[in-house]
């Protein structure tokens, strides 16, 4: 059965889901990036629930996709595949004997990766980077208010939702230097926003010295927030996305240099924790230039390495031998912990980590298909017009592999749903489609001529 078999009433409702989705996926990315001014209002008058309005939203969205658009063509029977398998170590960590508010609360947060999935499978990222240039705005803004003046949602009281404490934002400082939010819940999530935001402009038709100021500013917000991780990223990212743009005047190799970025912040990210089982017992790691800027002290980098991610390790000996192959499932590591297993809770702090917790040796498969999955976007994406140029794919995974180093990027909302974006190239539809006219140099794309139609019956099962 396919879209088109099934005449205009099918027609409307593919229209229709994928406007929910895209609904869903702005209504996401702006109270994300407005989360420490939400909680504090509706924390103020009472009705912390609301705060959660929009990744329920996400939850109800995912649902309403299975439930209509599950196995209608072989594209969405892939997505679909790729969910149920996320939510069947949703049951494994059942009976590894997590808690089921924690396994239902870290289900929740893999939400904003299936709406990523959603979101390459409607061809919306066009869409959603209309409005990045303001979301940009708005967290540059942030992070200099904050670093201005004395807001009234940084700090206070935390509230109590099904018995485990939140924070509104969380007040912390780093060496004696205060690790601004902006206007979002953490110093983290605001810097991860730049960090993404900026990349993906980047990628844009905006012009050289607007690029440089924007890299300029987001870089110095970084700096206040002092997080470490985004700053190298985006320190880092623009030569990598300008030594592709040069060689892809010259043809094929610029696809060869991207994979080869990709592979290799691929190995750091996984290579890294690996420190820690060779430090095993070899005491206090020694960094050099610890003391040039006190707020960029390799403290953090070196308790990781000694302490976090061996014990991360070793939550797979709590559960015996089948975890070192299944993984712990759903909620063994990261925020679902806080239910059951507040004395033995890891963030991970690193994308590897928390896959391979979570998923034993099956993480392997989210590996997979990013590799795969970028491989065909670069592969395609040069031959035809679409709304997003081949570098994008590029910074996005770079992002995306980047924070993951030294990050838990599962759970924080936007790079998990740019995660979710490109593990979706490897099995949803990559359309071509035809450039029509070209816009003024202050548009982010060439315009195209979108098509709602539904896609051709040789794409249905």
């Amino acid at each position: 059965m396919s879209w088109k078999n099934k005449g205009t009433e099918s027609r409307f409702a593919f229209v229709g889901l994928r406007q929910v989705i895209l609904i869903a996926a702005i209504m996401l990315f702006y109270s994300d990036v407005f989360s420490g001014v939400i909680r504090y209002v509706w924390h103020s008058i009472g009705v912390e629930f609301l705060t959660y309005i929009p990744m329920i939203t996400v939850s109800a969205v995912t649902i309403l996709y299975l439930a209509y658009s599950g196995f209608r063509t072989v594209y969405d029977a892939r997505i679909t595949m790729v969910i149920l398998f996320i939510f069947s170590f949703a049951v494994i960590g059942l009976f590894m004997g997590r808690a089921p508010e924690g396994v239902f609360f870290a289900l929740y947060t893999w939400g904003p990766f299936f709406l990523g999935m959603m979101a390459v499978r409607f061809d919306l990222f066009p869409r959603i980077m209309k409005h990045v240039p303001l979301l940009t705005v708005l967290a540059l803004a942030g992070v200099f208010v904050t670093a201005l003046t004395t807001v009234p949602w940084m700090g206070g009281e935390g509230y109590s939702i099904g018995g485990v404490e939140v924070e509104i934002t969380r007040n912390w400082d780093a060496f004696g230097v205060s690790r601004l939010p902006g206007f979002s819940r953490a110093s983290y999530t605001a810097a991860n926003h730049l960090t993404v935001f900026a990349l993906w402009l980047l990628c844009t038709r905006m012009s050289v010295f607007w690029k440089a100021v924007l890299w300029g500013a987001a870089g110095y917000a970084i700096l206040l927030t002092t997080s470490k991780t985004p700053l190298i990223v985006i320190a880092a990212a623009p030569p990598l996305l300008l030594g592709y743009t040069l060689l892809s005047r010259t043809g094929k190799w610029a696809r060869v240099y991207s994979y080869g970025v990709v592979a290799v912040i691929l190995a750091i990210m996984i290579g890294l924790p690996l420190m820690g089982e060779i430090n095993k017992g070899g005491g206090r790691i020694h960094l050099p230039y610890d003391d040039i800027f006190p707020f960029l002290r390799m403290e953090s980098f070196a308790d990781r390495v000694e302490n976090m991610w061996p014990n991360a390790f070793r939550l797979l000996d709590v559960d015996g031998p089948v975890a070192h192959v299944l993984g712990r499932g759903l909620s063994g590591i990261g925020v679902g912990q806080k239910f059951t297993e507040m004395d033995i809770i890891n963030s991970g702090d690193n994308m590897h980590v928390f896959l391979y917790i979570t998923f034993g040796m099956f993480s392997s498969l989210f590996y997979a298909a990013l590799l795969l999955g970028h491989k065909r976007a670069m592969d395609r994406f040069p031959k035809t017009s679409q709304g997003m140029p081949p570098v994008f794919y590029l910074a996005t995974v770079t992002a995306v592999l980047g924070l993951g180093t030294l990050t838990c990027v599962i759970e924080s909302i936007l790079p998990v749903f740019a995660f979710g974006a490109m593990v979706a190239l490897c099995v949803a539809p990559l359309p071509a489609r035809k450039v029509v006219r070209r816009e003024p140099a202050w548009q982010l794309f060439e315009s195209v001529q979108e098509s709602t139609a539904a896609p051709a019956p040789v794409n249905s099962i």
